[in-house]
């Protein structure tokens, strides 16, 4: 468990799962234990069993399981992505009851049947679901309050405002009411790039400390944020060439530039996702190339404006890792239902780099070296397990 690689926004499963002394998991503890944890140890000590084998069998029928679970908690939906969602908890459902014969299905086990009908009826989970409310709960109950109900005490014109407003508040009232503007203007403060360097330590103190905030199954849908670095990039390669290909390929209608207004990201994050360059967490990716979804890792984060005062766009730069041959391929275990147990790349790095825009990164990844010779395939170069954490 301590060897995977996961971005910061990733709650990891505790260390000792099933010892009491550790306690009850909470929501993205499960989240994380059933759909990272165990798909990648399962798959490595039971993906090479024969097909016959009741562990392989009981391996199959719990990838069945998570890949329903994954599908089923996308943030973009379709009438096929449900159809698919109905194949895996039909198959889950039939091969529990083939390999637990004694074993009863339980109340959630029989809804799991009906739930595509939800998905139909109202769409991608994360806009009805709890898990806000269960949040929000927790927010405010650890805000300092004095337990005074509907005690009225003006302080300043705001609060004076939203008491006329709902007179039956007081004190604890008006308490939750400022700590939570308070938070919201810290949080605007500290957004974009219009703090002074000095400071910068300042923002990366308050991150550190509340970055638990935007983590697991509650990812807030935030605006993009970044923060700048004041000098030009220097770049490993001509960052002029590179984009300008992009922008005549992607925006006919801009003038090739000798030289472009860019400067570099320290990082970039897009709903609760923090993008960073360097051999870290944060900067395995998976990316859109060509229609096609390939595993990389940034090398830099670079925004582009026309002209001084745009709004600027972010691009990374980005190299990929080289895909698995024809020859080692059917010995990635792995790749049998990938979406649950992700796949096997080799670990090197391709020569050339991609510019890829923020948008077209579509996640992270969970990354796991393995070493020469590899565990589940019989090349000799060290290999890189892969498994996409899509919210």
């Amino acid at each position: 468990m301590n060897k995977i690689k996961l971005p910061s926004w990733f709650n990891r499963a505790p260390k000792h799962p099933g010892e009491i002394n550790w306690g009850k998991f909470k929501a993205d503890e499960w989240k994380a234990f059933c759909t990272v944890n165990l798909p990648i140890t399962l798959t490595r000590l039971w993906g090479s069993l024969p097909h016959e084998d009741k562990k392989y069998k009981m391996l199959k029928n719990f990838l069945h399981l998570v890949t329903a679970i994954k599908i089923a908690n996308k943030h973009t939906i379709d009438e096929a992505d449900i159809s698919l969602y109905e194949k895996h908890i039909g198959l889950y459902t039939s091969g529990f009851l083939e390999l637990y014969p004694f074993a009863n299905i339980t109340p959630y086990q029989h809804l799991s049947l009906h739930f595509s009908t939800h998905l139909r009826r109202f769409g991608p989970t994360h806009s009805w679901r709890c898990f806000a409310f269960e949040r929000f709960n927790g927010i405010i109950q650890g805000l300092p309050i004095n337990n005074k109900f509907g005690e009225i005490c003006f302080l300043n014109y705001y609060v004076y405002i939203f008491l006329t407003c709902f007179p039956s508040v007081g004190e604890m009232e008006k308490s939750l009411f400022m700590h939570f503007c308070r938070i919201q203007n810290l949080r605007g403060l500290f957004s974009g790039s219009a703090l002074p360097d000095e400071l910068e330590s300042v923002v990366e103190m308050y991150e550190q400390r509340y970055q638990v905030t935007i983590q697991g199954t509650l990812l807030e849908d935030i605006a993009l944020r970044f923060r700048l670095k004041k000098e030009s990039t220097d770049g490993i390669i001509d960052l002029n060439i590179i984009l300008n290909e992009w922008l005549q390929k992607n925006s006919p209608k801009t003038p090739p530039s000798t030289r472009l207004n860019t400067l570099e990201a320290i990082y970039v994050t897009r709903h609760g996702q923090r993008f960073e360059a360097g051999d870290h967490a944060n900067s395995y990716v998976i990316f859109r190339q060509s229609r096609e979804l390939k595993p990389g890792r940034i090398v830099k984060i670079i925004s582009y404006s026309e002209s001084h005062g745009d709004h600027p766009m972010f691009f990374a730069l980005i190299r990929q890792y080289w895909d698995m041959s024809d020859t080692d391929l059917p010995h990635d275990y792995f790749c049998q239902l990938p979406q649950a147990a992700g796949y096997l790349s080799y670990r090197t790095l391709a020569r050339q780099y991609t510019l890829v825009p923020i948008s077209d990164i579509t996640s992270h990844f969970a990354a796991i070296y393995i070493d020469a010779p590899a565990i589940t395939c019989t090349t000799e170069m060290p290999c890189i397990h892969i498994l996409p954490l899509r919210i």
